[in-house]
């Protein structure tokens, strides 16, 4: 194509294309200039359009934002014609696929950018009306929500649409729990309703509620977890059921409660973060060894590093409380250096992570730091839980 060959420019992307099982999308904005300067109009602007709509579901990096500024020019078309075009073919999309939630979220990103407000908000209600279908992607509801929340003018027209809605509110709970602002994560949270499922939400806002040294309505919503025998028959339910009520812990849930909750969900499957529940369990009910055993499989899990820091501090308090306080030191020190490192420097910016594992990780580390103290030797504490099990180990 540089060396202004366009037929032989073409053939040859076409072929990478089919080798690529007929999707390329990195070469699309130069098969489109290609097919412009041989007078194939049609086919440069479905190239165009594919990789334009392509560009639009995620950063893709400077060189192909350059690709494409070069693509506009050759085809002639102003960033207002590409903001035409694609909510044209978003709203092509709609038409063919009125109950898919996503080309509605892709068009109202458009409208927002172009601040036009009562369009974007109109969108929006069709993704709130929509994302309630259980076949709904997490993605979509969770970038539905927290991009909502980033832009206060759509958001107040939202509410004023959906006053009842929840995903406005857990939104912007989660973009404010994500910035550590954990007074107006809380408000937001409870305009959610959030323990009417059995939900992340739940255990997030009653994170919150510690967080903002709220225990009394930490410890009536697991009062309230407990008369729930129906819903905690299901795993998920009952992993965070077991989650929310060890991470205080609540003095409402008997220990071994926590561990048949977080035992249930671990049968139905491995993952590494139910196995952290399980973990966090075994050390409120004071079985050390266990503990250690769930959470070191956790970690040989898949799960992002970040993440395993809620192991690491709770394998930290694990060996304190068994008075390996060489070990305890270690696992503390591993787990609040991930965390420093993922911190945003700059407060306006969002952690690096899910919310309830952000909450999560606040938690545990304030419980562990004021655990283990630099001072603290091991023959200061009494060991406790499963000592001599330990010591055989």
């Amino acid at each position: 194509y540089r060396n202004g060959k366009f037929p032989e420019a073409i053939e040859t992307l076409e072929k990478a294309r089919t080798m690529q099982g007929g999707k390329d999308p990195y070469h699309q904005f130069f098969l489109a200039m290609a097919y412009w300067q041989t007078d194939q109009r049609d086919k440069a602007l479905a190239n165009y359009k594919g990789a334009a709509l392509w560009m639009q579901d995620g950063d893709r990096g400077d060189e192909q934002r350059r690709f494409q500024a070069e693509a506009e020019e050759v085809l002639g078309l102003s960033p207002q014609d590409r903001t035409d075009l694609l909510v044209k073919w978003h709203s092509e999309r709609i038409e063919a696929e009125p109950n898919n939630p996503e080309p509605w979220l892709d068009r109202l990103r458009l409208y927002a950018k172009e601040q036009a407000w009562d369009k974007a908000a109109n969108d929006y209600v069709q993704v709130i009306d929509l994302s309630q279908d259980i076949e709904v992607s997490e993605s979509i509801r969770t970038a539905a929500r927290v991009e909502l929340a980033a832009l206060p003018e759509l958001f107040r027209r939202v509410v004023e649409l959906r006053p009842d809605a929840s995903i406005p509110w857990i939104g912007r709970g989660q973009y404010r729990a994500l910035r550590s602002q954990w007074e107006e994560a809380l408000s937001d949270y409870a305009r959610a309703n959030p323990t009417r499922a059995i939900t992340d939400e739940t255990f997030a806002y009653a994170g919150l509620s510690l967080l903002t040294d709220d225990r009394q309505g930490y410890e009536q919503l697991c009062s309230d977890l407990v008369t729930r025998d129906e819903d905690l028959k299901d795993g998920y339910a009952a992993y965070v059921a077991a989650r929310t009520c060890s991470i205080g812990p609540a003095t409402a849930v008997q220990p071994e409660q926590l561990v048949e909750w977080a035992s249930r969900a671990v049968q139905q499957n491995q993952d590494a973060w139910l196995l952290n529940a399980l973990g966090l369990a075994y050390y409120r009910a004071g079985h050390l060894q266990q503990a250690i055993e769930a959470l070191e499989k956790s970690n040989a899990g898949r799960w992002k590093r970040l993440f395993k820091a809620q192991n690491g501090l709770v394998l930290a308090m694990a060996h304190h409380s068994a008075g390996r306080q060489e070990e305890a030191q270690q696992w503390l020190q591993q787990a609040t250096v991930t965390i420093d490192e993922a911190r945003p420097k700059d407060a306006s910016k969002p952690a690096p992570a899910y919310a309830d594992d952000w909450i999560a990780l606040e938690l545990l580390r304030r419980e562990a730091e004021g655990l283990i103290r630099p001072n603290d030797t091991a023959d200061s504490e009494e060991p406790q839980g499963d000592q001599e099990e330990l010591n055989k180990n």
